[in-house]
C-alpha cells in the first residue's frame, strides 16, 4: 500500500483512491500506515510527508496498470459528479470502465460538488500524467462545468491545455475540438472574450473534419454568448439559431437567445425564449435552470415596463433559490433581481442597499461583468439621492471594468450614467461628449433595448444646451426605438423629455 501511494498525483487522498490502487479495501493497510507514522490522517483524508511521497514514488517504479486504475477511478466518479451537477452540459462519451472500481454515493448536486471539491487537486494533477490517453481529455471535459460555476480559473486552464496536448499527441480530432472549446469557455469566464471567440473558431473548424452535432451545439451556444458580450448580436442570434435547429429542446440555447434579444429586441422574443427555458427546465428537472429562467423573466418584464407582473416571479425564485445548491443559486440574482422595480417606485435608498450587497457578491465571485452592471445601477441611485461624487465614482469604476474586459454593454451603460451625472452637475459639454460616446457604442454593437436610455440622456443634454431641434429629434428616435424594441422601462423619463417645450417658439441654438 505504501509503495502504491506514491502514484497519487495530488496532496491528499481518500480511502476509495487507495482502494482503487490496491485492488481491494484499503482501510486496514491505511490504519497500519497511520499507526506507523508513515501516513497522516485528517478526518477522512490521508496524506504523505513530501520526503515519504518521493520515496514511495521511487518504490512504485513502473506500476502502469495501477496508475491506470487510479485514473479510471477518478474518471468514473468525475463523470457521475459532472452528470449529476450539470446534466445539461454536453460531454464526450466515456468508455466502459472496470466494474470493481470504488463508486462514491453521488445522488444530488451537493454530493457532486463535494466530490469535486475534495478531489479537484488530484484530478487536475492526474491529467498531465495520463499521457496521450483518452482519460486525459475526458477528465478535463468532466471538470468543465464545475470549473465554470465554481470559478477555479487557473486549474481550468491547466486541465484543458493538458487535455489538448494529449489529444494532439494522440491525433484525436474530436477531443482537440472539445479541448479548444473548453479553453475558449475558460477565456470567456475570465472576460477574455476575443480569445474565447478565437478558441471557439478553432474548435468549430476541427468539427468540420470530424462532425459531431452534440459538440457543435455546445460550441455554437458558447460562441453565441461570447458574440453577445462583445456586442455582435446579429452573429449571436445566428449562432444560437443554428444551435436551436440542431437541438430544439436544448435549454441553454433558449436561455441565451432570451438574453441576446434582451439587448437586441424585440422584448417579446426575449420573453418567449425565457418562458421556453422555464418549460424545458421543469420538463427536464433542472432546478437551477428554472431559477435562472425566473430571474431572467423578472428582468425582461422590467424592461418591458410590466412592473405589476414581476413580484410573483420574484417570490417563486426566492422559494426555489433555497432548494438549489449555493454554488448554482445565481447569487447576484438573489440580491439584485427586481431592484429596478424598487428604484422605479421611488424607493431609491432601498434599491441602493440591495445593489451594494449585490456588488459585494459579484466582487467575491470575481464576476466582473455583473460588477460593471452593478456599478452603473449604484451610480444612478447615488445621483437620484443627490450624491454626485459617489455617482461619478461608481460609473467611472464600472466603465474601467468594462473597458478592461471588453464588455461593450457595460461600457455603454456606464458612459450613459456618467453623462447623466455630468448633466446633473451642470457640466453640459462633458455630458454631451459622454452621451455621444454612449450612443456610438450602442449603435456599433446593436444594443438597441438599452439604447433607449442613452437617447433619453442625450436628448436631455441637448435640451439643457438649448439645442431643442436636436433634443426633439433624439427624443423621437428614443420613442421609435422604444416601440420597436418594446422597451418601456423609461417611458416616464421619455414623456418628460418630449413634453419640455422648446424655447422661442422652437428656434434652436448650439
Amino acid at each position: 500500500m505504501f509503495r502504491l501511494l506514491g502514484l497519487v498525483p495530488g496532496q491528499d487522498f481518500g480511502v476509495e483512491a487507495a482502494t482503487a490502487l490496491l485492488g481491494h479495501r484499503a482501510d486496514e493497510p491505511l490504519r497500519q500506515l497511520v499507526a506507523a507514522n508513515l501516513v497522516q490522517r485528517n478526518e477522512n483524508r490521508y496524506s504523505l510527508h513530501d520526503l515519504l511521497r518521493m520515496y514511495a514514488l521511487r518504490l512504485a517504479g513502473g506500476e502502469t496498470s495501477r496508475r491506470t486504475r487510479l485514473l479510471d477511478y477518478y474518471l468514473l466518479n468525475a463523470e457521475a459528479a459532472a452528470r449529476t451537477a450539470n446534466p445539461d452540459f454536453a460531454r464526450l462519451p466515456v468508455p466502459e470502465l472496470p466494474g470493481d472500481l470504488p463508486k462514491h454515493e453521488i445522488k444530488t448536486q451537493s454530493d457532486a460538488i463535494a466530490w469535486f471539491d475534495a478531489e479537484r487537486g488530484n484530478v487536475v494533477a492526474a491529467i498531465p500524467h495520463a499521457g496521450p490517453a483518452p482519460v486525459a481529455w475526458l477528465l478535463a471535459d468532466m471538470l468543465r462545468a464545475y470549473f465554470f460555476f465554481q470559478s477555479y480559473r487557473v486549474d481550468w486552464f491547466v486541465a484543458a491545455r493538458a487535455g489538448l496536448a494529449a489529444a494532439v499527441e494522440a491525433g484525436d480530432v474530436l477531443a482537440q475540438a472539445v479541448m479548444h472549446g473548453s479553453i475558449g469557455l475558460a477565456h470567456f469566464a475570465v472576460s477574455e472574450l476575443s480569445d474565447a471567440v478565437v478558441e471557439f473558431g478553432r474548435a468549430r473548424e476541427l468539427l468540420r473534419r470530424q462532425p459531431d452535432d452534440r459538440m457543435l451545439v455546445s460550441l455554437l451556444i458558447n460562441s453565441g454568448i461570447a458574440y453577445q458580450q462583445l456586442g455582435r448580436l446579429s452573429e449571436a442570434v445566428e449562432a444560437l439559431t443554428a444551435a436551436r435547429e440542431l437541438q430544439p429542446e436544448n435549454v441553454a440555447v433558449a436561455f441565451n437567445l432570451g438574453g441576446t434579444y434582451l439587448d437586441l429586441g424585440p422584448l417579446s422574443k426575449s420573453l418567449a425564449n425565457v418562458e421556453r427555458v422555464l418549460e424545458l427546465a421543469e420538463a427536464q428537472h433542472l432546478p437551477h435552470m428554472k431559477l435562472y429562467a425566473l430571474d431572467a423573466i423578472t428582468e425582461v418584464l422590467t424592461y418591458h415596463g410590466k412592473f405589476d407582473l414581476v413580484q410573483s416571479f420574484l417570490d417563486e425564485a426566492a422559494e426555489l433559490r433555497g432548494q438549489v445548491p449555493t454554488e448554482l443559486a445565481h447569487p447576484v440574482g438573489a440580491v439584485s433581481a427586481g431592484v429596478m422595480v424598487t428604484m422605479h417606485e421611488g424607493r431609491t435608498k432601498e434599491a441602493l442597499q440591495a445593489w451594494l450587497q449585490g456588488l459585494k457578491v459579484a466582487q467575491d465571485g470575481n464576476l466582473q461583468r455583473e460588477e460593471a452592471d452593478l456599478h452603473d445601477s449604484i451610480g444612478d441611485a447615488h445621483r437620484e439621492l443627490g450624491d454626485l461624487d459617489q455617482a461619478l465614482a461608481a460609473h467611472r469604476e464600472g466603465l474601467a471594468i468594462s473597458v478592461r474586459n471588453g464588455y461593450v454593454r457595460g461600457e455603454m451603460e456606464n458612459l450613459a450614467g456618467l453623462a447623466a451625472d455630468h448633466h446633473a452637475a451642470g457640466e453640459l459639454q462633458e455630458a454631451l461628449e459622454l452621451a455621444l460616446r454612449a450612443r456610438e457604442r450602442a449603435e456599433a454593437n446593436e444594443l438597441r433595448v438599452r439604447a433607449v436610455r442613452v437617447l433619453i440622456v442625450l436628448a436631455r443634454v441637448h435640451r439643457s444646451l438649448g439645442d431643442h431641434a436636436a433634443a426633439d429629434q433624439t427624443a423621437r428616435e428614443a420613442q421609435a426605438l422604444a416601440e420597436e424594441t418594446e422597451c418601456h422601462l423609461w417611458d416616464r423619463e421619455l414623456r418628460e423629455v418630449l413634453a419640455q417645450p422648446p424655447a422661442n417658439g422652437g428656434s434652436t441654438s448650439s
